[in-house]
């Protein structure tokens, strides 16, 4: 299965021992470019379900805007009303996997 390789500057038949070698060369190389593909895939899909998770407003903004006056009660409660199912959601979404949320990591105990 294996064939002598002749060497281009001196024309001596290489080993199999080279050969060997140049091949265990090349699968530690292919194992190593898809481990760092592996790493690249899973990071981009962490960073998207990290974003998927930040809503655009806090609470605490939400209310300095209707203070402002940039926010009617009306829409405040809207607003407010899609923060918190959102939260609910996460929050029961996470518990029976045992990980804390934000909101019960700010929760005093």
């Amino acid at each position: 299965m294996l064939q002598v390789v002749t060497s281009a500057s001196t024309g001596t038949p290489a080993t199999a021992t080279g050969s060997i070698i140049v091949w265990v060369g090349l699968v530690i190389a292919l194992l190593v470019v898809g481990a760092l593909v592996i790493k690249s895939v899973r990071a981009r899909f962490l960073n998207q379900e990290q974003d998927r998770n930040l809503s655009g407003f806090s609470l605490e903004d939400l209310r300095e805007m209707r203070a402002e006056g940039k926010l009617s009660v009306e829409e405040y409660e809207a607003a407010r009303g899609i923060i918190l199912a959102d939260t609910l959601t996460d929050r029961t979404n996470t518990e029976g996997k045992g990980e804390e949320t934000q909101a019960d990591t700010k929760r005093p105990k």
